[in-house]
């Protein structure tokens, strides 16, 4: 094997290598890999991949149900608000609808203070209710 000398100038030194060194022999002595190291090295990076994206899902899931759950909550919440608002005005048209039908005046006040708290009841499920607005992400879609 014939030597090449590389001769690179740094200022006033020079520098030279030779392409048969010491190093390059000694890495020639050594054995190449094997199947099975390579057979084994691409089992544990495979099984290495599979955890890392086993853990990555099972926590994107995880997080993904806690935002549904509380998604889900929040629109029950105010369906029942909206179905209280709902029952709490059709029970004050009742009231209504009794009181133009009764003949006696005397019973108008009753029905006026029954009226008003089928509104105040209507009134404070309306001041509780938040609506469950969807944001998109991408107003084009």
């Amino acid at each position: 094997m014939q030597t090449v000398a590389v001769a690179i100038r740094f200022g006033e030194d020079m520098i030279h290598r030779t392409s048969a060194g010491r190093f390059e022999r000694w890495v020639s002595t050594l054995p190449g890999p094997t199947i099975k190291v390579a057979l084994f090295l691409g089992f544990v990076l495979i099984c290495a991949t599979w955890l890392f994206a086993g853990y990555y899902f099972t926590r994107r899931l995880a997080e993904l149900q806690t935002r549904a759950t509380a998604i889900s909550e929040r629109y029950m919440r105010g369906q029942e608000l909206l179905t209280t608002v709902w029952s709490q005005v059709l029970i004050g048209s009742v009231y209504v609808r009794d009181a133009l039908l009764d003949p006696q005046r005397a019973n108008a006040a009753e029905y006026r203070t029954k009226l008003e708290e089928a509104y105040r009841a209507a009134d404070e499920a309306l001041q509780q209710y938040e609506p469950v607005v969807m944001h998109r992400r991408n107003a084009d879609v």
